[in-house]
């Protein structure tokens, strides 16, 4: 099959080995011109990209098959990935979504890997297939609303998380944050009637537990760089996209259908900006909830 991916940062090319490995023809979208229409689309650019990219360049995409595997919330709209790309080419698109505990880094290294393909209709074992190799397993859901909720909050807890870290907390801390971000989420998913189904682990829980638990892990990162760097400092460090950074802002909007206190924590962290005060308010919320 002909693959066209969107985004040729270090995910989409590590997606791209792993389609070559499975013999299909790969090539990067150009950037500023119409995304051409082949067998399958890949989205493998910021979620705050989607809807300037396929609004702008995505006219010949109607009626093609489209693969999300970007994690994030739009600012302003409140929208996931789904969402958009539904909103601009139409509920009748071939939509799925490629969600779970994969650093681009160990996937191009083959380390063998778990993640969940989400999508409703009668393609997904085939659309599975197109992506499965021998060390990137795909196990396939019908949670596609589930799984890029969860792929989007992950990273804010990831980063509550790293500033944990920074300011020495150890697995004990770790394991409760971790904890109490599945049952925010949960509550969350549930209250948006989101489905879930037991397929969904990969995506939900093991992403969840990979990202907030690895400095690879650029929100994890972030959020151990805010104990002792202002949030323009700590995004200069990473010099990379922080979704989570990007999906704080989302967080009142989904805390007024459910209760999210470690999500409100991550966003008066980042809006105070006070690296200063960071140990004083992240002991005392630690330790209440």
């Amino acid at each position: 099959m002909r693959v066209n991916i969107l985004g040729n940062g270090v995910w989409g090319t590590a997606l791209s080995k792993v389609l070559a490995d499975n013999n299909h023809e790969v090539s990067f979208w150009n950037k500023r011109s119409q995304i051409e229409a082949l067998d399958c689309v890949v989205i493998a650019i910021p979620a705050q990209a989607i809807r300037g990219v396929f609004k702008n360049y995505g006219r010949n995409l109607k009626r093609g098959v489209v693969v999300n595997s970007a994690k994030g919330i739009e600012k302003g709209s409140q929208k996931l990935p789904f969402q958009i790309v539904k909103e601009l080419l139409g509920e009748e698109i071939e939509y799925f979504t490629l969600i779970g505990p994969s650093f681009a880094q160990e996937v191009s290294r083959k380390m063998p890997t778990l993640v969940n393909l989400g999508g409703y209709n009668g393609k997904m074992q085939e659309i599975c297939d197109f992506f499965e190799t021998d060390y990137f397993r795909v196990r396939a859901t019908k949670s596609v609303e589930a799984l890029e909720l969860a792929g989007a909050l992950k990273n804010v807890y990831a980063i509550a998380c790293g500033v944990a870290d920074g300011l020495g907390f150890e697995t004990n801390t770790r394991a409760k944050l971790i904890t109490i971000a599945y049952e925010e989420f949960r509550k969350l998913a549930t209250d948006l009637k989101y489905k879930i189904d037991e397929q969904a682990r990969p995506g939900i829980l093991g992403d969840l537990i990979l990202t907030c638990s690895s400095i690879e892990s650029r929100n994890f990162s972030f959020g151990k760089l805010l104990t002792r760097f202002s949030v323009k400092d700590s995004i200069e460090k990473i010099d990379s996209t922080i979704e989570g950074y990007n999906t704080a802002f989302s967080i009142l909007y989904f805390s007024e259908k459910s209760p999210m206190p470690l999500g409100e924590f991550v966003l008066r962290i980042i809006e105070e900006n006070s690296p200063r005060n960071v140990a004083s308010k992240f002991t005392e919320f630690v330790k209440r909830i």
